[in-house]
């Protein structure tokens, strides 16, 4: 598809904002022929439709709002019409670069809050030895697929985690992790039985070490295993990780999820920046008044 000019697409203090949905979905606004705004909207397999917002130059308040009036409503018609189910965007608290007053008008509701958790100490232990690490890809080899799924569904069981944003599958999961580089997984077992576990990826340039996810399966909860997943993270189970100097783990969890938080900071780890997603049902979204709202600008 060609860049073309959205609808109605000068807004005021001379910002025009165009289209190029060539690669996906992006709209860059422009004031003169510098770029100041660009939000880019990432189609994902199970349906949503993510934007992304780069802020190159400080702009007002209203003028981000201005454009963001536009981009929104452009973009759940273009959801629409591609059957996707929800629009989400990432918005960082204290930072917001986009509009959120734009979003609430356009049907939008904060759905999650996750709290960066930051882990500065080196943890001495031994190694435990209920728990495996490995790459993932060896661990998938090892214990086959569907008993990885079927683990992974155990701990979404009556899990607070992950239930505001969209239905998630084990093997949606599962699909999401692998393709994550340097990914390894800690699996918790007790009598033989699997119990839990924790994917972890390593960014050996940041010295940064990510706890992407960490589940217990319901019958085992309360029994100190996430703990131990924890313990083995921080303690260096993870390959290579006092030998790469990564001093520094994050994690991320609901902030209301108090059993989480109260794990984290039990483990050394501290609160960091919060965001909030924001996200847009398509299925209950009244599309009727979006495009109302388009023809009339």
């Amino acid at each position: 598809m060609q860049s073309r000019l959205l609808p109605s697409a000068t807004v005021k203090d001379g910002f025009r904002i165009v289209a190029d949905h060539q690669d996906g979905y992006c709209w860059t606004a422009l004031h003169g022929n510098y770029a100041v705004l660009q939000i880019r909207g990432l189609l994902n397999p199970d349906g949503p439709v993510d934007l992304v917002c780069a802020q190159n130059a400080e702009l007002s308040s209203d003028a981000i709002q201005d454009i963001w009036d536009q981009v929104l409503v452009e973009t759940l018609i273009v959801a629409s019409d591609s059957r996707r189910n929800s629009v989400r965007c990432l918005v960082e608290a204290g930072c917001p670069v986009v509009s959120t007053v734009s979003l609430a008008a356009h049907g939008f509701e904060p759905t999650v809050r996750l709290q960066a958790l930051r882990h500065r100490s080196e943890l001495s232990g031994k190694e435990d030895p209920g728990i495996h690490c490995q790459p993932l890809a060896d661990a998938i080899t090892g214990y086959g697929t569907k008993n990885i799924e079927e683990l992974i569904a155990g701990c979404l069981d009556g899990s607070q985690d992950l239930q505001a944003l969209d239905p998630v599958t084990p093997h949606g999961l599962l699909s999401g992790w692998i393709s994550l580089p340097d990914s390894e997984l800690l699996v918790a077992q007790d009598q033989n039985r699997l119990a839990g576990l924790a994917v972890v990826t390593r960014d050996t340039d940041a010295c940064l070490v990510t706890v992407e996810y960490l589940g217990v399966v319901r019958h085992f909860r309360r029994q100190g295993i996430a703990g131990r997943l924890l313990k083995q993270v921080s303690s260096g189970c993870v390959s290579d990780l006092q030998q790469s100097k990564s001093n520094d783990i994050v994690a991320y969890c609901d902030r209301e999820n108090e059993p989480a938080v109260q794990l984290y900071r039990a483990g050394g780890f501290s609160p960091g920046e919060t965001h909030t997603i924001w996200q847009h049902d398509l299925r209950d979204s009244g599309l009727k008044n979006v495009q109302q709202q388009r023809i009339k600008r």
